[in-house]
């Protein structure tokens, strides 16, 4: 009998396709650029910006979600001479910036700018949730499809003008420890981290920001954002917009010059104020849905607590008010229960009742 030979093949294996990219930097006039590198659009950049003791700054490539390591011009880093601002702009994918290190504040970064932008760009005809989103607007707003889970890690920067970070759609976390930023009454801290599930955690006791403080969350109704503010002190406004969706937001040892403003759009939203000091206003917006809002130790000349519509609770510490003079206000609005109070007892709304 004869038997057949059987060959044997081998099926070649999948190649796997590591999503770290190639970051492309570019010194001008000073001011340092990084981008993404020809033909790696929508790669996933992830880069350490550190300062070394000779005063260069060095721009390393540090490893991405899947492990994989991005690379600085086709190298492990590169440094530079910076004397002007540092701007990154890696658009779409999973991008990760790191600037200083932690617990080391020579490795601290020192420039006159910081911009920041890692968002995808938004899709044709894709609809994009307002500043502030109402219930109304949130039923016509639909989340575009993109792969854009952004991280942005600041520490102890000192930044002579402003800083800006936009992380655009996605779940994206924004974290800032003991930053200096502005000089002279100027110098604002801007953060925008658009649609999608974000967080945002500034945590400054040793730094101080000249100017304002913005952060935007955009919100559509699934979207649960978290914002965490401790420890802010500043000479303009303090405003925290997070939009629609389940939001929780907590403000503790704040001071502020000026105002600081609150508002968490419709949804069943989670608000505490511990330590929070405004020379003119404190505001606190928590618009439709079933919110809570725990206060305590709150300190300015008007003072506006707004549930908005729905089943509110309002907690209030007796140190809720660290304030005299007669001529200071508080506004309490659409709160179906008010728990705690404070000694003595005041009529809501009226000047020099407490």
């Amino acid at each position: 009998m004869l038997r057949k030979k059987r060959s044997l093949t081998l099926e070649s294996l999948e190649s796997r396709e590591l999503k770290a990219g190639d970051v492309a930097a570019n010194l001008q006039n000073g001011s340092l650029y990084l981008t993404e590198a020809a033909g790696q659009a929508g790669k996933d950049n992830s880069v350490i910006v550190s300062e070394l003791p000779n005063g260069l700054v060095r721009v390393q490539g540090n490893a991405t979600n899947d492990g994989s390591v991005s690379k600085v011009d086709g190298s492990a880093y590169q440094d530079f001479r910076v004397t002007g601002s540092l701007n990154v702009n890696f658009g779409a994918g999973n991008d990760k910036v790191v600037l200083g290190g932690e617990g080391v504040p020579a490795m601290s970064p020192i420039v006159s700018a910081v911009n920041i932008d890692v968002s995808a760009p938004q899709p044709v005809n894709a609809q994009v949730a307002p500043a502030i989103a109402t219930a109304a607007t949130n039923a016509a707003v639909t989340t575009p499809v993109v792969s854009d889970i952004d991280d942005v890690v600041v520490w102890g920067v000192h930044v002579a003008g402003s800083m800006s970070i936009n992380t655009g759609i996605g779940s994206d976390y924004v974290f800032i420890s003991n930053a200096n930023i502005g000089t002279a009454g100027s110098g604002n801290l801007s953060i925008n981290t658009g649609i999608g599930s974000d967080g945002v955690d500034i945590e400054n006791g040793s730094g101080f920001i000249n100017g304002s403080v913005t952060v935007q969350m955009n919100g559509l109704s699934s979207d649960v954002d978290g914002a965490t503010l401790d420890g802010v002190y500043n000479q303009g406004s303090i405003q925290v917009n997070t939009g629609a969706g389940n939001d929780s937001v907590h403000l503790t040892d704040i001071g502020s010059y000026a105002n600081v403003n609150l508002s968490t759009g419709a949804g069943n939203d989670s608000v505490t104020l511990t330590n929070v000091y405004a020379t003119d206003e404190i505001m606190a917006s928590l618009g439709d849905g079933n919110d809570s809002l725990n206060v305590d130790y709150l300190t300015s000349k008007y003072i506006d607590l707004d549930g908005g519509a729905g089943t509110n609770s309002l907690t209030i510490s007796k140190n809720l008010f660290g304030v005299g003079g007669g001529t200071d206000t508080l506004n309490e609005i659409g709160w179906a229960y008010i728990n705690g109070r404070y000694v003595p007892p005041r009529t809501v709304g009226a000047a020099g009742a407490y």
